[in-house]
């Protein structure tokens, strides 16, 4: 069938004999091409490819749309990893209600002064059974709750509650505030989802480094186009606010740090650039390695814990290694327009306990902007397990996500989400964008721009809305259609086979952006200088998502460098989610193959060289990479994959050797 922008899509498949794949949250997405007896392909899409170097490359419709970069979401944008806070406070558990006993902690810490991080530090809550009758509240920045893990014999936060209510609320004072007079209207009759360029006009005020806020107020004739008005939308009620960081100016054209995602067309938006003026969220806070199970009174029960973790007006946070079970709602909520930069991964909702109607089992649910949910889990019973709300602008990503006997769709819920990634989502159930007409409370057209990426989905619903926007389905394994409902189908390749050159979207257009942000440094040889430590840490997927670092070697005369590989021995230092096997392999440009490699460290020699430029010792017999090589001058670029499609943070260094 041929998409509406002119470009020829895959025909509809026979439906695959196997129904679902149970392979943990961790997907082998290749690995379910096989469940019907296909071989798997290395297949391709016409919306990007990827170069002879590694980088993507995107194809552009005629009017200019390209697939946007969703990468820059979660905990400070995905550019660092998440800290290990130091502990300032144990807790133990105490007989009967635990909350005064926990909350007082809580407010301890926030007494404290923050350290230049702009954190306080952690509570640890040692394992034992907390009670909870009523919300636990953290209000005070820089404060992260942890626990001795979310097994059994963890620490387990138990809700009693016997009213609708929260677990545990991390909230803001207020929003951010607008500068009005700053306000500029973005120029020009169409600038294409995609773009990360604007322009403003002349006489602007904005400053690189800005964050500003795209206000995006949709037109009677939006309205219109889409056929919402009998569901009781109106232009004034459709408007949503997105949030950019200017990163370079040219004269009245402004660079933002993420893609549009709603195309802006004069005829059905007119939207504006305002700077933010100054913000009342809660920063830096996080919650990890914690069990919460909710007591209920039947299975339908909708009065007891109802999210054990919310997040509203905060920037900057983490939920991590999270177990709930029983809750009616979710594990995590992420509840307002004014929840930024939030990682939601490695959690848990389990068995939920309310109706099985609206408003009940939302797993992992996104109202928030810029919002990265990944490696979670939900099973037993959940509804829309991975979902987000009305007017959510992106980007915000799910990936490396599974729902396992849920009972509803996954997937926008209502109201024109916009530039959302399902990508490696794996689901027994259906996974739809589409127009929901009446259904709710005029949920209508739940959103665009929505790309669906290698997923493993029983029934995956993709609908084409009217006009300049579009959906996607890529590389599905399980039944795509259009629905029953006499929409058009959207955007949809490769149905069936995965895109193997890219298993993972998020994560191939993660490490290109980072890369972006780590350019080449130079090594001066014969200069006198010497250099100290250039390194660069990062996510180590699968297919094109490796970690790269490049360097230059100066001068006229040959260079000796130690590089570095390091995995194992970061876990050793505390990271989480470390590669636990490096391979490290060096390029010089303009020769196609290697010129050195490595997947261990070589033992005493390159301990020596270690101590001698003053790199800190790697761990006896672990499995980092390293060698020592003389260059001569030229661009080189390390790059570290993991052994055997393995995957995690690694770090790569070079240090010149006298």
């Amino acid at each position: 069938m041929n998409g509406k922008n002119g470009y020829t899509v895959d025909a509809q498949p026979p439906r695959r004999g196997a129904r679902f794949v149970h392979e943990g949250a961790r997907l082998a997405i290749l690995a379910a091409c096989a469940l019907g007896g296909a071989p798997i392909v290395a297949q391709t899409t016409s919306l990007l490819s990827v170069a002879d170097d590694g980088r993507l490359v995107y194809h552009a419709t005629p009017q200019g749309d390209v697939v946007p970069d969703y990468s820059g979401v979660g905990y400070r944008n995905s550019e660092v990893a998440i800290p290990d806070v130091p502990v300032v406070l144990v807790v133990e558990p105490v007989a009967g209600d635990n909350r005064a006993h926990v909350q007082r902690a809580i407010d301890e810490v926030a007494a404290r002064a923050p350290n230049a991080h702009g954190f306080r530090g952690a509570i640890l809550f040692r394992a034992g059974t907390y009670e909870i009758a009523s919300t636990v509240h953290v209000r005070a920045d820089g404060i992260v709750l942890r626990g001795e893990g979310a097994g059994e014999d963890g620490t387990r936060f138990v809700y009693t509650s016997n009213v609708q209510s929260d677990c545990v609320r991390f909230e803001g004072a207020g929003g951010i505030t607008l500068e009005s007079a700053s306000r500029r209207r973005i120029l020009g009759d169409y600038v294409p989802f995609g773009a990360t360029r604007v322009d403003v006009g002349a006489g602007h005020t904005f400053e690189v480094g800005d964050w500003v806020v795209i206000h995006h107020q949709p037109t009677q004739a939006w309205v219109d186009l889409l056929d919402m008005a009998r569901y009781g939308w109106t232009p004034a009620g459709s408007a949503y606010r997105a949030e950019r960081k200017i990163v370079a100016i040219e004269g009245s054209v402004l660079e933002l740090d993420a893609p549009i995602t709603d195309p802006i067309d004069s005829r059905y938006a007119q939207t504006d650039v305002v700077r933010i003026a100054s913000s009342a969220r809660l920063k830096q806070v996080g919650i990890e390695h914690i069990r919460f199970v909710s007591t209920y009174a039947s299975e339908l029960d909708v009065n007891h814990g109802w999210k054990a973790v919310a997040f509203r007006r905060v920037e900057n946070a983490w939920a991590r290694h999270l177990q709930a079970f029983h809750f009616g709602y979710s594990v995590v909520s992420i509840e307002d327009e004014q929840t930024i930069f939030v990682t939601v991964e490695h959690c848990l909702m389990a068995d939920p306990k309310s109706g099985t109607g609206g408003g009940n089992r939302y797993a992992f649910d996104n109202n928030g902007q810029r919002i990265l949910v990944q490696h979670c889990r939900s099973i037993g019973g959940g509804r829309h397990c991975f979902v987000s709300g009305s007017w959510t602008p992106g980007p915000s990503v799910f990936h490396d996500c599974e729902a396992v006997d849920a009972i509803s769709d996954s997937g926008p819920h209502h109201r024109w989400t916009t530039g959302h990634l399902y990508d490696n989502v794996v689901t027994d159930h259906e996974l739809r964008v589409r127009n929901r007409r009446a259904s709710g409370s005029g949920h209508g057209w739940t959103g665009a721009q929505i790309m669906i990426w290698n997923s493993v989905i029983d029934h995956c619903v993709v609908q084409d809305p009217p006009g300049p926007f579009t959906n996607w389905a890529i590389g599905v394994v399980g039944r795509v259609s259009a629905g029953n409902d006499g929409e058009s189908i959207g955007w949809v390749e490769s149905t069936g086979t995965p895109i193997a050159a890219v298993p993972s979207l998020f994560q191939a257009q993660l490490r290109e952006r980072l890369d972006r942000l780590a350019p080449p440094v130079a090594i001066a040889t014969n200069s006198g200088s010497s250099l100290a430590n250039i390194s660069t840490r990062g996510f180590v997927g699968e297919g094109a998502a490796v970690l790269i670092a490049g360097f230059v070697v100066k001068g006229s005369e040959d260079q000796t460098v130690l590089v570095r590989a390091v995995g194992p021995s970061l876990e050793d230092l505390g990271v989480e989610d470390a590669l636990l096997d490096p391979v490290l392999t060096l390029y010089k440009e303009g020769v196609v193959d290697a010129i050195a490699g490595s997947d261990d460290w070589r033992g005493a020699q390159t301990a020596e060289i270690a101590e001698q430029v003053g790199a800190y010792a790697l761990f006896p017999g672990s499995r980092d990479a390293a060698l020592v090589v003389t260059l001569a001058p030229g661009v080189y670029t390390a790059r570290v994959t993991g052994k055997e499609g393995a995957t995690g943070i690694a770090l790569v260094e070079v240090y010149e050797v006298d």
